[in-house]
């Protein structure tokens, strides 16, 4: 199943979020990369469909970055 849920970097200026198809859940969905300006304001940078394969290892290596799952997503 892809991945599904947010991480936040060491900063906290920076989410990325991985969110299912729903058309075709357990093998392809979205990464949107945002940037956090302020604590009721965020921006949209760049949003990318992507397979099960490529979202887990961006997911594991943002991890091993230091990177943090967060429960609020936006």
């Amino acid at each position: 199943m892809y991945p599904n849920g947010c991480l936040i970097n060491s900063e906290k200026n920076n989410i990325v979020v991985f969110e299912k198809d729903l058309n075709n859940p357990n093998n392809e969905g979205f990464i949107e990369f945002w940037e956090i300006l302020d604590k009721q304001e965020k921006q949209l940078t760049f949003k990318k469909r992507t397979t099960k394969n490529k979202a887990f290892t961006i997911w594991n290596s943002l991890q091993k970055e230091g990177w943090e799952k967060v429960e609020t997503q936006r």
